[in-house]
């Protein structure tokens, strides 16, 4: 279930940067972001006082109340970097960047997480994703500081699911996504005040369709508890390779249908990128073979152990 969900995700997650970066040209990057966060927290809110529960936050470390401030940096980044470089390029390195921050995630064990030991049998597969994201930049290049925002983004995706999960087991899964979306309006609110905007600058809002203005925050509020259910239960290599898959095919579906573009590099990219992440997968698969394999051992000899004892009494 985990795994399909996973895929879903990444469905969701191209549709809400669409509707995000739509919303961002209408209105200004920081102004969007400000709106998309109240507008989920105030879907959150009817929800939470409907199920009535609470579970007890005391003793939340601060660091896991961070993840609204990296949903607006993800969201300026994204619409940044989309503006600046491109959509192709941008994807390209903002998946290099979630796969990235994936494999470090799982050999560090970071904030709790399991750990998976890094395997040079992945080399491999690391060789075709850089490959693959080569191939969907369509070799072009770009200013560096863009480049390095879009590798960036990628991995505060993956830190982002990281401190909402482990915030969501604490908290649970729809209060901790209400924190995260309102920590997400104060930080957008503090950043608002300290550029020194003013409330005209929300002026066109009226004239702005409602499904720009609260369909990134449906959308969010869908998307971080359900990477707060997956992330913790499934491997950060597998949830990637299947967030990407979702993402990456609902991406080229958009500019198909909707833009009335398709690009060849960015198919075959994803294609050569799916591959790589499908040999970092078998990797994995075989080492919890060879694990496996000495765990089942025992586990027969312990029993024809206790077998043997049994017939002697």
């Amino acid at each position: 279930m985990f795994y399909l969900l996973s895929i879903t995700l990444g469905s969701l997650i191209a549709l809400m940067l669409t509707v995000n970066s739509r919303f961002a040209l209408e209105l200004g990057n920081f102004q969007s972001s400000f709106i998309i966060h109240l507008a989920g927290f105030c879907i959150l809110i009817p929800i939470l006082l409907i199920k009535g529960r609470r579970k007890r936050t005391e003793g939340i470390p601060w660091y896991l109340l961070t993840g609204g401030a990296i949903g607006v940096s993800l969201i300026f980044l994204n619409n940044t970097c989309f503006n600046t470089i491109g959509a192709s390029l941008t994807v390209a390195l903002v998946i290099l960047g979630q796969t990235l921050a994936g494999q470090i995630i799982d050999v560090t064990g970071f904030l709790g997480m399991e750990k998976h030991p890094f395997q040079k049998g992945k080399l491999f597969g690391w060789a075709l994703i850089i490959a693959g994201a080569f191939i969907m930049t369509g070799g072009s290049s770009g200013n560096i500081l863009y480049l390095f925002l879009a590798l960036l983004s990628g991995a505060m995706v993956m830190l982002s699911g990281v401190v909402n999960a482990q915030l969501a087991k604490r908290a649970g899964l729809l209060r901790g996504t209400a924190v995260n979306y309102a920590a997400g309006v104060v930080t957008a609110l503090i950043i608002l005040l300290f550029m020194g905007s003013r409330p005209s600058d929300f002026s066109v809002l009226p004239s702005i369709h409602p499904v720009l203005i609260f369909g990134g925050a449906v959308l969010g509020v869908t998307i971080v508890p359900g990477l707060s259910l997956v992330i913790p239960r499934i491997p950060a290599v597998y949830s990637t390779i299947l967030i990407f898959i979702g993402q990456c095919g609902t991406g080229l579906l958009i500019d198909y249908y909707l833009l009335d573009s398709f690009s060849r590099n960015q198919a075959l990219g994803a294609l050569v990128i799916t591959a790589g992440l499908g040999a970092k997968v078998l990797v994995d698969l075989k080492g919890q073979k060879k694990t496996a394999a000495p765990v089942e051992a025992a586990a027969e000899v312990s029993v024809k152990l206790t077998s043997d004892h049994c017939v002697q009494i």
